[in-house]
């Protein structure tokens, strides 16, 4: 099979070649892959647009397609599924069949059919199949008037780097004592992401001996305005934007993950990968990745006061660990590399066909 992939995780596409089939990637992410060892069954290319009508876009689009020739094409992001569309919408493929379009969709609000954006991506007549990164995504799918069948529940996978420093080593360099029950976050400040929540709810927690650090660039004004607190001065350390992030979470005691609406937080598997157990609200399909008391604890969506409990007594639970191990499992389960191709794999076959 010949697939082209906009915007992959790059286990997928290692995944995919070792499986014997060729793969062109285009603006996916490659960190932590061997790309050298694929060999020929593999190519890439970046394509530098940022807009869904982007004629750069497209006619790099056009060129690729009709070189490679794929059996299937895959977006993991509206704006590429876009350029895919409308390139295809210029010229048909010299004696072969079209290529079977899929799209990936990874949040949780209903579609329109009034914005001209949504025909250009999910609801153009050409995209049957849709992956759906958890079972909250497939539900707002089929309110916005999909089949079940053709929204099939494809869980997200990530790579994660290997640390290049030791838990201590961290914790000195952010400066934040050992003996300390370390929670961490990583999320783009933004108020779908609740930190503002996790804030009020540190402000309400007595417990002495937590800390709590936070890794995400972008603007908040009650996030901003929380943080003036001296309370959380001492308690809170705001890192910004860190690169590869994921590669700090062994640092950590536990991952908090507070949003307002998910479908499926990336660093929340990250942290279940590295063994972390979780503390999540029960936006769209974190829930579905930590089972309560198994994986970590749910706790209702904006919702402070349930929060700062969970935050006291997780770490004085005698689970924990076996929480941490079983949050690892569990993502493997769901998200590993090979687990995620295997249903990719069966969506691109019923594509074709």
């Amino acid at each position: 099979m010949r697939i082209l992939l906009l915007f992959a995780p790059g286990g997928v596409i290692e995944e995919l070649c070792d499986a014997g089939h060729e793969v062109y990637a285009c603006n996916s992410s490659m960190e932590f892959i061997d790309t050298p060892r694929l060999g020929a069954r593999f190519q890439s290319r970046w394509i530098h647009a940022e807009q869904k009508m982007s004629p750069i876009a497209i006619r790099e689009l056009r060129n690729i397609i009709g070189e490679f020739q794929p059996d299937v094409i895959q977006s993991f992001t509206p704006y590429g599924l876009a350029w895919v569309n409308l390139a295809l919408g210029w010229f048909r493929l010299r004696g072969r069949k079209e290529p079977a379009v899929v799209s990936f969709r990874g949040i949780t609000k209903r579609l329109s059919r009034l914005d001209p954006a949504n025909w250009l991506t999910f609801y153009h007549p050409r995209v049957q199949w849709h992956a759906c990164e958890s079972l909250a995504v497939q539900a707002s799918m089929i309110q916005s008037g999909f089949r079940e069948f053709n929204c099939p529940v494809t869980y997200n996978s990530v790579s994660i780097g290997p640390p290049s420093l030791s838990r201590d080593e961290i914790r000195s360099t952010w400066k934040i004592p050992l003996d300390r029950f370390l929670f961490g976050t990583i999320a783009t400040i933004r108020p779908v992401k609740g930190i503002d929540i996790l804030l009020q709810a540190i402000l309400q927690n007595p417990t002495a001996n937590l800390h709590w650090v936070i890794m995400g660039s972008g603007k908040d004004l009650a996030v901003e305005r929380l943080l003036r607190s001296p309370d959380l001065s001492s308690r809170v350390t705001m890192l910004g934007h860190v690169h590869a992030a994921s590669s700090f979470l062994h640092a950590l005691d536990a991952f908090v993950m507070p949003s307002r609406s998910e479908g499926l937080c990336r660093s929340l598997i990250e942290a279940m990968l590295q063994g972390l157990p979780a503390i999540v609200s029960d936006a769209g399909g974190m829930k579905e990745l930590v089972r309560n008391g198994i994986d970590g604890l749910v706790v209702p969506k904006e919702r402070p006061e349930p929060l700062s409990l969970a935050m006291t007594q997780l770490p004085q639970s005698s689970d924990r660990l076996t929480m941490g191990v079983s949050a690892r499992e569990n993502a493997i389960r769901l998200c590993a590399p090979d687990q995620v191709t295997r249903r990719l794999l069966s969506i691109y076959q019923a594509a074709m066909d």
